[in-house]
């Protein structure tokens, strides 16, 4: 099935899968490699450098090297694939867009291993355009919501000074994984959109990783977006992530905070449950199905690319951008 429209998918694990699993970007097993995009139509992949931090034997350094392995990782991958190429600022989507080549754009999954409001600088300089601040373990930033346990926690003072120099170096700050109490501290710092890049909604599946209401239209009103992710375990699909909870969770996320908050955050490669979709060739039947449930062409491709493209505007600085080292 060829893809209907050009898509912008806000999170995956490939780079973290591959680099501590084996295989390459070019083909394998895994969700994502370079055929599977091709054929769902990628116009651009957010590839998340993913580090656990779950060893209390480990020194911070030893996580930050592991971190920068992986990104060294991920410009190795690039450079071994003319179809791919790193995009730093939207102006290089654009390019790539015009050259037919799939733009692959860096982040981080687990701030823990910044320590300083300096690390925003190095991690900008090495591409790094989206940062999700917690994953499941609290770290120095602030709390996650993998349990109810840290809902009422909110980030640190370095969490807070963090997130105003992501949105002053134009790193898009990623609410996914963050506590519900580091949820309004984000809201009531950032002047500008941040996002949710591999959530669902609470109202449908009462899972703590889940949003709100309140969070989706706080995140709406802001001209952020929300990500839906495919996993099962936030779909409320049973055992099987399935088409069907994808779009009953879209349809939600549109229900309550407009369509322009709308847009797609897999996660694939970082869930391990059996997916209706399979891998991301499969992109083309959920829009179908999208489309079967009653969304317009116009909203569809605002969910497939229109609306994390927009998001995407601030991402870095043409001036700054091109300051960069790898």
């Amino acid at each position: 099935m060829q893809a209907p429209f050009p898509v912008i998918d806000l999170h995956c694990d490939t780079l973290w899968r591959t680099f501590t699993y084996g295989g390459d970007f070019k083909k394998n097993g895994y969700h994502i490699d370079m055929e599977k995009l091709r054929k769902g139509g990628a116009l651009a992949q957010f590839f998340a450098a993913f580090i656990y931090m779950g060893d209390p034997a480990k020194a911070i350094e030893e996580y930050r090297d592991y971190a920068f392995s992986m990104i060294s990782r991920f410009y190795e991958e690039i450079e071994a694939l003319p179809g791919l190429e790193s995009a730093r600022v939207l102006e290089d989507v654009e390019k790539n867009k015009a050259s037919n080549k799939i733009s692959a754009i860096l982040t981080l999954e687990e701030g823990g291993i910044i320590t300083s409001p300096e690390d925003i600088d190095l991690l900008f300089s090495k591409g790094v355009r989206l940062i999700t601040l917690t994953w499941n373990f609290p770290n120095s930033l602030g709390y996650p919501n993998k349990d109810w346990v840290h809902t009422e926690k909110g980030l640190t003072d370095l969490g807070k000074d963090a997130v105003k120099a992501m949105e002053q170096k134009g790193i898009l700050v990623d609410v996914s994984h963050l506590s519900d109490r580091g949820f309004k501290d984000v809201a009531a710092i950032m002047e500008g959109p941040f996002l949710a890049s591999h959530s669902c909604c609470r109202a449908i599946t009462p899972h703590p990783r889940n949003l709100t209401d309140e969070m989706i239209r706080d995140v709406a009103g802001r001209g952020g977006v929300i990500g839906v992710n495919f996993s099962s375990a936030f779909l409320g699909t049973g055992e099987t992530g399935t088409i069907e909870g994808i779009v009953a969770h879209m349809r939600h996320l549109k229900r309550c905070g407009g369509i322009e908050a709308c847009a797609l955050g897999s996660d694939f490669d970082g869930i391990f449950c059996p997916l209706e979709l399979e891998d991301y060739s499969g992109i083309p039947r959920l829009f179908e199905a999208f489309r079967k449930a009653g969304f317009t062409i116009g909203e569809c491709e605002k969910i497939a690319y229109r609306n994390a493209w927009r998001l995407m505007e601030p991402m870095g600085r043409p001036d700054e951008s091109k300051k960069t080292e790898q």
